[in-house]
């Protein structure tokens, strides 16, 4: 016992430090194997955020995979993850740049598969270290990786077709029809029939056979043809979301039964009735299906059809003043030019008693029993009765159209004499507005050829031949719809966006609904046209407006008097203008529920306004690489091919 004393209390004594040495190396090991497991911790915490902050980005940048770089890729991951890495604390750097002072994360070149749509990202990292740094590591390496690939099972595809006129022209700026080369139509429809075939079958190119192929379930297409007007297909005239009564307030517009365009029309109206009572030949002309568009803001949502002005008002272009004819060869006594005019005016059937404008001159000290014989100035009244009502107005100089003119006079003695004449008269806007002159056999259509459907005469003016196809998963309804469309009438992008995206609503009206807004279904609208938004308004001097509609051809928004525009003007400019940011409008409502954009606009320089088309059509894109502008028969084939495999490759899951 005494000999374990004295060794302790010559250990007390010993003051050599050896034993301090040791443990001092010691403590320093300790220290760093005992907060190991703290810098673990931060090296898997850093390991889970880098990794939610590259499945985000990775995610985020799949859809661009088919437009993009790698190194476009890379760059924007890159950024991506050092902003979502960043807190109030820390700023994560790129590795290359920080000297390995900070933590930091390096992007490598991303992997891209079109074929799978499947992107893959690596992010290598580099942590600091707060206690092994005493036992030399500095820093940690760590590796994640993200495969992101579209999981859209379904996918629903809405091809908004131009069928204007000038689709008769063949391809190149100005180049118009000639014998030689297929016009812009056939190319269209050459083009789309191979999309449809890409994306039902799976093949790869546009001259590949489907013979024995089986169409791809999950998918659905539909059609839009567009001119002015978009034809919903006259099968749905008795559906409930057409309005036959007058219900929504754009369907009185242009109908009276008063002979009175100042007291307000207020139905009810059935265009469609009205439309099958007008006989051309003895057979009724009847609804040709197209309807126009919406009292805004409605023409540019998808509110569902349901009551009001959220119905849809079937088109009747209206028989416009002056002598039937030949198309286009209508003409009035006050020199205006109208150009739909197919029934007479005013046939027996219009019983109104027309409107009178009476001017009585009154003389008085008259020498004789004569009214020029009188020392006194005259006295003038005027007396207007319109539908039974007189009025006094301060003149009868507004009376065309003349009916008939009477003239008498009557004496009183040798002191006053008084002479009136008394004029008949109907107006433009009543002739044009008499819902009485239609549907009469004593009344028939009156030009050299039967209204067709498609032409820009009678009560279906400019309403194209084919209608609107639902979305179908059958190959050979879609192939079909392709090949009816013809080039005819104006241009109205808007009114066919709006309907590429009923098209894909779940919303009615169309009875093959699209499904639900979902992750589950991709929906894709593809907008194609070789022209921009067009009104047609006259111009002249004499009378101011040389037209009172303020347009040659009656359209989806009526005529420019009618203020559906927002602005009663006769200049194709300003109306352009306003379509123009309704197409804005609809486009984006159509993205933010999630519907890519796809726009291609062909010989874009054969327009009015070639820059502005351009980045009209680029904005309405989903991205600025959705905008296609092909020149060639053989760009508008690829542009629809490309974007047909795009699509194709979305639906692909893993």
């Amino acid at each position: 016992m005494r000999n374990i004393v004295g060794l302790l209390r010559r250990f007390q004594r010993d003051e050599g430090g050896a034993f301090a040495l040791i443990f001092a190396v010691m403590a320093i090991v300790l220290i760093a194997l005992g907060g190991a497991a703290v810098d673990f911790t931060s090296i898997e915490q850093a390991r889970t955020r880098t990794q939610a902050a590259l499945d985000a980005a990775a995610l985020a940048l799949q859809p661009s995979i088919y437009t993009a770089t790698t190194s476009t890729l890379q760059s924007e991951a890159q950024a991506l993850l050092t902003t979502q890495l960043a807190d109030g604390a820390t700023t994560w750097a790129n590795c290359a740049t920080n000297n390995n002072k900070a933590p930091c994360v390096t992007v490598g070149t991303p992997v891209v598969s079109t074929t799978n749509g499947q992107l893959s990202l690596t992010a290598n990292l580099n942590v600091p270290m707060n206690f092994v740094t005493l036992v030399g590591v500095q820093q940690i390496a760590a590796q994640v990786v993200s495969v992101a690939t579209r999981k859209k099972l379904a996918l629903e595809v809405a091809m908004v077709l131009d069928n204007s006129g000038s689709m008769y022209y063949t391809m190149g700026y100005n180049s118009h029809i000639n014998n030689t080369s297929p016009t812009r139509m056939d190319t269209l429809q050459s083009s789309a029939t191979c999309a449809a075939n890409i994306l039902f079958y799976g093949v790869t190119t546009c001259g590949a056979s489907t013979t024995g192929l089986t169409a791809n379930a999950n998918v659905k297409m539909g059609l839009v043809p567009f001119t002015q007007f978009v034809n919903v297909g006259a099968s749905n005239a008795n559906s409930g979301w057409i309005d036959r009564t007058g219900a929504a307030s754009i369907t009185l517009n242009n109908f009276d039964n008063d002979d009175n365009p100042t007291t307000p029309f207020t139905g009810p109206i059935d265009r469609i009735a009205l439309a099958n009572s007008v006989k051309y030949n003895g057979t009724a002309v009847g609804w040709g299906g197209c309807v126009e568009a919406r009292k805004n803001p409605y023409d540019t949502n998808d509110t569902p059809p349901t009551t009001g002005d959220t119905l849809y008002t079937p088109a009747f272009a209206p028989d416009e003043p002056g002598n039937p004819g030949s198309p286009g060869s209508g003409t009035t006594t006050n020199s205006e030019s109208y150009y739909n005019s197919y029934l007479a005016d005013s046939p027996n059937s219009c019983s109104y008693a027309p409107p009178s404008c009476t001017v009585t001159y009154t003389k008085t000290n008259c020498s004789t029993n004569s009214y020029s014989n009188c020392s006194s100035s005259a006295t003038v009244a005027y007396s207007l009765t319109v539908a039974g009502v007189t009025t006094t107005p301060t003149s009868c100089s507004f009376v065309t159209n003349l009916v008939t003119s009477t003239t008498g006079s009557t004496s009183t003695g040798k002191n006053k004499y008084t002479t009136t004449s008394t004029s008949t008269y109907a107006s433009n806007r009543a002739m044009q507005e008499r819902i009485c002159k239609y549907g009469t056999s004593s009344n028939p259509v009156s030009m050299s050829t039967a209204p067709a459907q498609g032409s820009v005469y009678g009560p279906n003016g400019d309403c194209p031949a084919n209608a609107v196809l639902p979305l179908t998963s059958t190959p050979g309804s879609v192939v079909s719809a392709i090949s009816l469309m013809a080039a005819q009438g104006g241009t109205n992008i808007t009114e066919g966006a709006v309907w590429g995206w009923h098209v894909l609503s779940p919303n009615s009206p169309f009875t093959s609904q699209g499904a639900a807004y979902s992750n589950a279904t991709s929906k894709v609208m593809i907008i194609m046209t070789d022209g921009e938004n067009t009104i047609y308004p006259l111009s002249g001097t004499a009378p101011a407006p040389y037209n009172m509609n303020y347009d040659t051809f009656y359209s989806a928004y009526g005529y420019p008097w009618n203020n559906r525009l927002g602005v009663v003007s006769s200049s194709a400019s300003t109306l352009k203008s306003v379509m123009d940011s309704r197409l804005t409008t609809i486009c984006t409502n159509a993205k933010a529920l999630g519907i890519s954009i796809y726009t291609i606009g062909v010989d874009v320089a054969d327009t009015t306004d070639p820059t502005g088309n351009t980045a009209l059509l680029t904005s309405c894109a989903s991205q600025s690489s959705y905008a296609y502008f092909p020149n060639t028969a053989a760009d508008l084939q690829a542009a629809f091919v490309a974007i047909a495999s795009q699509l194709a490759a979305l639906r692909i899951a893993q």
